[in-house]
C-alpha cells in the first residue's frame, strides 16, 4: 500500500508536469505516515491524488495499474454487500443498546430496576 502511493505520487506529478503545470504548486505535501493509523491516512493519501487527478483530467497521461493475480482481489456481491451493512447496524444496535443500558443502570437508585434490566438483557438472545 505504502509502495502504491509513492508509484501514484511519481505518476500524477508526471502528468501535472505534462500538462505543463507546476508539480508543486498543484500538489499537496503527502508524508510519510507512522504510528497506529498510518494505513488510512495513506489511502486518504491515495484518495487525494485520484482526487487531484480526475479534477485535472490527467487520467489519459497517466500509467494505468492493473492487477496480476484476480484471485487475490476481494470480490463483492450484491447479497456480500446486504449481509455487511446488516453486520454494521447490528453492531450499531449493540452500542446504543449497551449504552441505554448503562444509562439506565446509572441512574436508577433502586435495585429493583436494576434487577428487572438484568433480567431482561440476560433472556435476550
Amino acid at each position: 500500500m505504502f509502495g502504491a502511493k509513492e508509484i501514484l505520487i511519481k505518476a500524477v506529478t508526471t502528468a501535472v508536469e505534462a500538462a505543463g503545470c507546476d508539480a508543486t504548486a498543484n500538489l499537496p505535501r503527502l508524508p510519510k505516515w507512522q504510528g497506529d493509523n498510518k494505513g488510512k491516512q495513506t489511502i486518504d493519501d491515495i484518495l487525494k491524488l485520484y482526487t487531484i487527478a480526475d479534477k485535472q483530467k490527467l487520467f489519459d497521461d497517466m500509467p494505468r495499474f492493473l492487477a496480476a493475480d484476480l484471485k487475490r482481489i476481494l470480490s463483492v456481491n450484491v447479497a456480500s454487500m446486504n449481509v455487511l451493512t446488516m453486520a454494521r447496524k447490528l453492531e450499531s444496535l449493540e452500542h446504543r443498546m449497551n449504552a441505554f443500558e448503562q444509562f439506565v443502570i446509572s441512574s436508577s437508585s433502586s435495585s429493583s430496576s436494576y434487577s428487572f434490566i438484568y433480567d431482561v438483557t440476560e433472556r435476550m438472545p
